[in-house]
């Protein structure tokens, strides 16, 4: 295992995955011999090795909303390179090939007559899992390679509006959003990093396949569906214990779709008037994934709601229902507890709790 972490460390400081110089994985990791000394060197011993990587893997989570395995990430990014290296490396046009895997990977129905070379590389990919998303950044130059010693990123935002770009006019027209929502957060991402682009193009390219074509929208609503639990939540809610402590409260209300609630969120003004802000919350089951068909190898499990990408890889949610367990649709502040709480098992458990301290009216 001290193997694998030496290996990791060096991938994460030498291509710059997770922060853009050097100054700042040595300011994150409180060590100022990184550059001259490398990380190996810096990181002597197992134990160091090991408690940096989880101090990268933390970080990395609290990126993508613990959405993301950072040696998950590895992984992949290193396969990625071994055949992009192999079946990709110096193509003359990387932008059209970018554009034929995304077609023939992400199908939407269209009838598209491609290579037979092209053809059978994408049916490669899909075979052997490999990560198209960072497929896409090495044909647009966004990521070097596994073993890269280039040095700090100076490009960042150049690299984000560049493939944001080219993904905006691949999937534009193409699904019910005139521009993808989750389009819009990437290009208002505060901390861009060759990392959390990767983390975005992942989920554009997971939202678009969901809402790419009609068969493929009633799967995803079907198991959207399935997937919500019809509590009972509807009154009044505060976070002070029930107790009148604060002019702030929650009132959520039942609709008639089962496991989706209206809430609003209540201010009492200074001149005494009640100004409040409606969202929609749909409680979710947090387990996205179809543990009797995880060998399957086919492109979609038929006996599972959501399409599966690839063989064995999870089947999918929709970008915003993967993150709204307890969560309002819309913006809401990530400080309340109360929605802060998507895994598995903890939506009945704070439900109890969270009844307890309903207020009273």
């Amino acid at each position: 295992m001290t193997q694998q972490y030496a290996e990791w460390l060096t991938a994460i400081v030498n291509t710059r995955l997770l922060f853009n110089t050097t100054e700042e994985c040595e300011a994150f990791l409180d060590s100022g011999s990184i550059r001259s000394n490398g990380i190996l060197r810096a990181c002597a011993t197992p134990q160091k090795m090991r408690s940096a990587f989880r101090d990268l893997k933390a970080e990395a989570c609290e990126m993508t909303d613990d959405r993301v395995k950072l040696e998950d990430v590895l992984m992949h990014y290193k396969r990625a390179w071994n055949f992009f290296r192999k079946h990709l490396y110096r193509r003359t046009y990387p932008e059209k090939t970018a554009a034929e895997i995304l077609t023939l990977c992400y199908p939407t129905g269209r009838q598209e007559k491609l290579g037979k070379q092209i053809t059978a590389i994408c049916k490669e990919i899909v075979e052997r899992d490999i990560s198209v998303p960072f497929l896409l950044l090495m044909l647009m130059k966004a990521v070097p390679s596994y073993e890269s010693k280039e040095g700090d990123v100076t490009d960042i935002q150049q690299c984000f509006d560049r493939v944001l770009g080219f993904l905006e006019r691949f999937t534009q027209g193409t699904t019910v959003f005139s521009q993808l929502p989750v389009l819009v957060q990437a290009k208002e991402e505060p901390c861009k990093t060759r990392f959390t682009l990767f983390y975005y193009v992942s989920e554009i390219l997971k939202v678009y396949e969901n809402f790419s074509t009609g068969e493929n929208l009633y799967l995803v609503t079907d198991a959207l569906k399935a997937d919500r639990h019809d509590l009972d939540l509807a009154g009044y809610w505060n976070e002070c214990g029930g107790r009148l402590d604060f002019t702030e409260f929650w009132e959520i209300e039942d609709t008639k779709d089962p496991g989706v609630f209206f809430l609003t969120s209540w201010k009492k003004k200074a001149s005494g008037t009640l100004t409040g802000v409606r969202y929609t919350m749909s409680v979710l089951d947090a387990r996205s994934h179809c543990a009797p068909h995880k060998g399957e190898t086919l492109r979609r499990c038929r006996h599972c709601p959501l399409p599966l990408a690839a063989a064995r890889r999870r089947a999918r949610r929709v970008h915003l229902g993967a993150r709204a367990a307890l969560r309002p649709l819309a913006s809401f502040p990530a400080s309340h507890a109360l929605y802060r709480r998507r895994r598995h098992g903890a939506i009945r458990a704070l439900a109890r709790r969270c009844l307890r301290h309903r207020a009273a009216v």
